[in-house]
């Protein structure tokens, strides 16, 4: 249960920071990458990105406006062309930040 609670506080904090364009990070959204926000949570203590595997070619084709994304085993991060596709991929996750049970 703990495990679940941080896996979706992790996806949730992940979401906020593509979002939010990473505001604690110096570097603008606009040139950002997912191994940027990767790097921005592996940076902070108790936050670890394990193998983390490139999953564009597997994910971004099925979902509209995704540019980039990248999967640890604690979290996914995605990158998109806009805001409103962010959203909406965001509004699809459901209540514990997370598309899968």
């Amino acid at each position: 249960m703990a495990m679940a609670m941080a896996m979706a506080m992790a996806m949730a904090l992940a979401m906020a920071l593509t979002l939010t364009g990473c505001r604690s990070v110096p570097e603008p959204r606009s040139t950002m990458t997912v191994d940027d926000v990767a790097a921005a949570f592996t940076s902070q203590p108790d936050l670890p990105v394990t193998n983390p595997e490139d999953i564009i070619g597997e994910e971004c084709v099925a979902v509209d406006g995704c540019s980039a994304a990248v999967r640890a085993d604690e979290i996914s991060i995605y990158r998109f062309e806009n805001q409103e596709d962010a959203a909406n991929f965001a509004d699809g996750l459901g209540e514990n930040g997370s598309c899968r049970s």
